[in-house]
């Protein structure tokens, strides 16, 4: 058994650097995941290569920051 078989990911900014690691380590270990980027012109390649779901987050945008805040 995997060690994170049966969990689900969410990593912030996971389209490169850190982020992208702990992305690809976690699906490695049988995890679910998902993980949000600015940009997505970044976030489409890792999602293609892991098979995990990018989400366009702008934190910079209080709409997109916060959708319950409205």
């Amino acid at each position: 058994m995997a060690l994170l078989e049966d969990k689900v990911v969410l990593v912030d900014g996971g389209g490169q650097g850190v982020g992208a690691g702990i992305v690809r380590a976690a699906l490695r270990e049988g995890a679910t995941g998902a993980f949000t980027g600015r940009r997505a012109e970044i976030g489409r390649q890792p999602a293609a290569d892991t098979g995990a779901t990018f989400v366009r987050v702008d934190p910079t945008r209080r709409r997109c920051a916060a959708p319950w805040d409205r």
